[in-house]
């Protein structure tokens, strides 16, 4: 999704998966020169706080802002919440550029 959106948008962002040696990981970080933008990917329909366990810990490990990140699932809301922006599929465009 995010390769078709840069070759469309002639953006510049590449995206690249994450993983440390304890089997953590990031679905997707897009990075655009300096600038690493983390996105988690789940299939569930319902929020759940779970789905930034990854993304708390990559920031952490990136001493990156909590509100720096995205999770992408499949239901209808999108929130901002503390743990970050939950995103619902239907609106990637509330990804920024």
């Amino acid at each position: 999704m995010f390769a078709k959106r840069n070759f469309n948008w002639g953006e510049n962002r590449q995206p690249y998966f994450w993983q440390d040696n304890h089997s953590k990981g990031i679905d997707c970080l897009l990075v655009d020169g300096e600038r690493v933008t983390p996105v988690e990917i789940k299939t569930g329909k319902s929020i759940s706080t779970s789905y930034f366990d990854n993304l708390k810990y990559w920031r952490s490990l990136a001493e990156l802002p909590e509100e720096t990140g995205y999770v992408v699932y499949g239901g209808e809301q999108s929130i901002q919440t503390n743990a970050g922006a939950l995103i619902s599929w239907r609106n990637l465009d509330r990804i920024p550029d």
